[in-house]
């Protein structure tokens, strides 16, 4: 039988003591010792933080999943979907992106959250890859021409009323 306390399992064998739940997590560097906890989420490859068991909250899906920055901003707007944060369209939870400030997926803050529409989103991220690849001195001219490029949409607006 193997040896850990409350087990009950075959050990693999007459020279290791453990079965073969036990001897794999030895393998993988686990403490024997501390039990194991069911953890309520798991990480995808791309950095978000899945939350299981919701089941019942408006945004989840059939299996109880729901992504926590798209929770995190529902319950930041108390359950009513922002418009786009960049271009103001109106959107609704199912076509909402969020959009992540400061680029890191695993920081859910909701001051770091923002609501998006598909087109900004991508149209911000293409923006930040050009941005970093800007000299200080082209980031300064960026900027000129964007500041130049809005007061002339300001002008026009104003001569349009």
């Amino acid at each position: 039988m193997c040896k850990v306390a409350k087990c009950g399992q075959v050990a693999r064998g007459r020279n290791t003591p453990l079965c073969e739940k036990h001897y794999g997590r030895v393998r993988r560097g686990a403490d024997l010792e501390k039990d194991r906890v069911a953890l309520n989420f798991y990480i995808r490859k791309e950095g978000y933080r899945i939350l299981s068991k919701q089941e019942g909250h408006p945004l989840a899906d059939s299996d109880g999943r729901v992504a926590e920055h798209r929770m995190v901003l529902y319950e930041a707007s108390g359950g009513v979907c922002p418009p786009c944060s960049w271009c103001g369209k109106p959107l609704a939870w199912d076509t909402l992106v969020v959009d992540h400030l400061n680029e890191q997926k695993a920081d859910n803050r909701p001051e770091n959250l923002k609501g998006s529409c598909n087109p900004c989103n991508r149209a911000r991220g293409a923006v930040l890859d050009f941005i970093k690849r800007l000299t200080p001195e082209g980031f300064v001219e960026f900027v000129k021409q964007a500041d130049n490029f809005w007061i002339a949409e300001y002008l026009k607006r104003q001569a349009a009323e």
